[in-house]
């Protein structure tokens, strides 16, 4: 084989590699960089995760670049062949991957059943958070009836919450809970001569009137 020969060789040998390198490109997302040094320099594919057929030919490829680099030194004196092309995988596209739906800027309104003492009644809380702002209603007695206003606001997780009550005998204070996941946490105690201690885990509601949702 005459320089000639060779030169032509390594042209079509490049353009094999650059497409394979396109097609593997699928697989791998890293750069094979090849050039030359007055001479051809072999094909450098170290690193690379070539598989199946494609991964075959590619080693093939290999083994007669470097052939070639051989025998252009022997044979092509002072005008080496055309130099091995640096080559770039082509980085696949990101994968897609399902995410969870972007969080909403509208309301969203959550409620559940606190954990009491046995003494006291089983009481209930809603919450609408919209925005940054909180309002919804609790409930200390086991009907479900409203008795006391909230208001509040909710910021990176963080709630704070003021409650209102309807007379004395409900719950009046400020209190802090946490938005964590899809859920609501919020615990405290009451003031009044039964001291109930309040446990509530709220979780996302149906979009009922608020002094249903408590039943």
């Amino acid at each position: 084989m005459d320089c000639a020969a060779i030169n032509a060789e390594v042209q079509a040998n490049n353009k094999k590699i650059s497409e394979l390198g396109t097609e593997e490109g699928n697989k791998v997302a890293q750069n094979v960089i090849v050039g030359a040094a007055g001479i051809l320099i072999p094909v450098l594919w170290f690193g690379m995760d070539f598989q199946n057929a494609a991964g075959k030919e590619v080693s093939a490829l290999q083994s007669r670049q470097q052939y070639l680099a051989t025998l252009a030194e022997q044979r092509c004196g002072s005008s080496p062949p055309v130099p091995v092309q640096t080559v770039q995988m082509v980085a696949s596209a990101p994968a897609t991957v399902a995410t969870a739906p972007a969080a909403t800027t509208g309301p969203q309104t959550y409620r559940g059943k606190g954990t009491t003492e046995a003494w006291c009644q089983s009481p209930a809380m809603v919450l609408t958070i919209n925005g940054g702002s909180v309002e919804g209603l609790l409930s200390e007695t086991s009907s479900g009836a409203p008795t006391s206003a909230v208001k509040g606001s909710a910021t990176n997780g963080e709630i704070a919450l003021s409650f209102v009550g309807n007379g004395p005998d409900y719950f009046t204070g400020q209190v802090t809970g946490t938005q964590s996941g899809d859920g609501i946490r919020v615990a405290f105690k009451t003031r009044t001569t039964k001291a109930c201690n309040y446990t509530f885990d709220l979780k996302p509601a149906s979009t009922a009137a608020p002094a249903e949702l408590l039943k």
